[in-house]
C-alpha cells in the first residue's frame, strides 16, 4: 500500500536526481500514479512540466512553475533535503511501482 509518505520520498528523488533519462521515464510512469495527496499531484506536474522542456528540477525552477500553475504558496523545502543517491532511489521506488502494476 502506497502512503502520504513514499510518494513524499518519490517526489523528493525525482525533484533532485540529475540523470534527465531516468526523470522523463518517472514522469512517463506517474503519469497514472494515484497520488495520496492532491498537493503531491500538484508537484508532479510541475515537475513534469519542468522534464518536458529539459529544465533541470531545483527549488527555484519548481517554485516557478508551481506559481505560473497557480500554486504560489508550497513549502518545497522537504522536497530537496538532500538524498545520498536520488537516482538509485527514483529508481527503486519506480521498479516497486511498475511491479505493482503487473
Amino acid at each position: 500500500m502506497q502512503t502520504g509518505n513514499d510518494d513524499q520520498q518519490l517526489l523528493r528523488a525525482l525533484c533532485q536526481t540529475d540523470d534527465a533519462g531516468i526523470r522523463r521515464h518517472a514522469c512517463d510512469v506517474l503519469k497514472s500514479h494515484r497520488w495520496t495527496e492532491g498537493e503531491q499531484r500538484v508537484i508532479f506536474e510541475s515537475c513534469a512540466a519542468l522534464a518536458r522542456f529539459n529544465v533541470p528540477i531545483s527549488p527555484i525552477s519548481l517554485a516557478g512553475q508551481m506559481t505560473r500553475a497557480g500554486f504560489p504558496d508550497f513549502d518545497l523545502d522537504v522536497l530537496f533535503e538532500p538524498l545520498p543517491s536520488p537516482a538509485a532511489e527514483l529508481g527503486r521506488r519506480l521498479d516497486a511501482l511498475e511491479g505493482r502494476a503487473r
